[in-house]
């Protein structure tokens, strides 16, 4: 079924390649200029005339005031559920931006392992009952973030209906013609052994706090993200997919890579001086050795 899924995934980006998903412009000829950010409050004219001249503009789950609201509310709060939709405010902006200058790369925010609860795909993860259950409470998993906020649930990819949805999602945000690419945050985080004296095998899926799983849905949920980032990585193509170090499980999948990493300043051969102009012909050499 998984097989049939990326095979239906890689023939729906062949016919998506009509919709000019807009590759980053990796280019040091001129300074590149990006944005990285969000903003609770609606955005002025001047402002989207501003990120409009970035050849890179990712907005974070910060865009509109779910983010800023939930966190002031709590969980539960009309702000923290997927009503409030977070993508709405997001491609609202990037479809401002793109009407001024339609070259610039547009990155949506998908963390790959925490739901946010008043993203609008966590409702439909809800009425699918393809949330990540917790083996202890049968519940799904409540997890905290980095920054503080409670009650963010898990993707369920260890279940195919959980899998489907958010490659769903993926396709689904790339044929608007408004998202390019994504930001893959905690894309190396999985589920891991914590207690093996457990009857279940005592695995866990953590970030600031754990959710149980049992040994069999850990290792599900790892080959099912595994798989869920292939499928997705491939179905974008050149359309910017960010990431935060690679994802290294172990899983049949092997190491997932994006094209794009936080962690490149790591990268081989990548050694900046104490001058800005030596960082820059140190990058270039990397993008021309990596290209090659």
């Amino acid at each position: 079924m998984l097989r049939a899924l990326l095979l239906t995934t890689l023939a729906a980006a062949a016919a998506r390649r009509g919709c000019a998903i807009i590759a980053p412009d990796l280019s040091l000829d001129t300074v590149p200029i990006g944005y990285f950010g969000g903003n609770a409050a609606r955005r002025g004219e001047a402002n989207i005339e501003m990120l409009a001249k970035c050849r890179l503009v990712m907005l974070e789950k910060w865009e509109g005031h779910c983010w800023q609201d939930c966190l002031a509310q709590g969980p539960g709060s009309v702000p923290c559920q997927p009503g409030c939709d977070a993508e709405a405010s997001i491609m609202d902006t990037m479809r401002r931006i793109k009407a001024v200058n339609p070259k610039v790369s547009t990155v949506m925010y998908l963390n790959t392992l925490l739901a946010f609860p008043f993203y609008a795909l966590v409702g439909k993860y809800q009425a699918a009952n393809a949330l990540t259950l917790d083996a202890v409470t049968k519940k799904p998993i409540a997890i905290r973030n980095d920054n503080g906020m409670e009650g963010i649930f898990v993707w369920g990819f260890d279940t195919a209906a959980g899998q489907q949805l958010y490659l769903d999602a993926i396709r689904n945000y790339t044929y608007s013609g408004v998202v390019d690419g994504f930001f893959g945050d905690k894309w190396n985080k999985g589920a891991t052994p914590v207690d093996r004296a457990r009857p279940d095998g005592g695995w866990a899926i953590c970030n600031k706090e754990c959710g149980n799983v049992t040994a069999e849905q850990g290792r599900a949920w790892n080959e099912g993200k595994a798989k869920v980032l292939k499928a997705a990585t491939a179905f974008v193509g050149d359309g910017p997919y960010f990431s935060y170090g690679w994802y290294a499980s172990g899983t049949a999948e092997g190491n997932v890579s994006s094209n794009l990493d936080g962690k490149w300043q790591g990268a081989p051969g990548l050694k900046p001086g104490t001058d800005p102009r030596d960082f820059v012909t140190s990058v270039q050499g990397w993008l021309h050795g990596a290209a090659g």
